[in-house]
């Protein structure tokens, strides 16, 4: 049983440091997807500003290009973060079914150790009573003998 205990902790161990994974990745994932809205928010700014000066409408093509590589940089971030999301979460799904398993496994062991008790303890009431059932027919035999 004490193996099952250890094996259990280890699994709760696990689960809990995959739990933290998803925690960790989803913050990277909303990090991401702040600095996108934050590039959006930036070129739209940058849009309305050069729309307001002739001046600024000239520097906004340049400007533009340059925006678009950077918003695909983002985009492919913010993508591999939610495939980092999705993995951690299939690993903590593993962990959790695992510990689960672990559980279910030492409760299996417990209800077999209390049937197994159970087991023993009607033995020795029935061989108990099979001798005081003996000892009874022995006496009866006894006082039953003429003398």
């Amino acid at each position: 049983m004490r193996a099952y205990d250890a094996l259990l902790r280890l699994a709760t161990i696990e689960t809990d440091a995959r739990s933290r994974a998803v925690a960790e990745a989803l913050d990277a994932q909303a990090a991401a997807e702040a600095a996108l809205k934050h590039h959006d928010a930036m070129v739209l700014s940058e849009r309305q500003a050069a729309e307001a000066s002739p001046e600024a409408l000239s520097a906004f093509g340049s400007f533009y290009v340059r925006a678009n590589r950077d918003r695909a940089r983002l985009q492919a971030a913010l993508k591999i973060r939610g495939d980092a999301v999705a993995q951690a979460r299939e690993a903590l799904t593993l962990a959790m079914t695992e510990q689960r398993k672990m559980e279910r496994l030492i409760e299996l062991e417990q209800e077999r150790e209390a049937l197994t008790q159970a087991h023993r303890e009607r033995l020795a009431l029935d061989e108990a009573a099979t001798l005081r059932h003996a000892q009874a027919r022995r006496s009866q035999a006894g006082s039953s003998k003429p003398g």
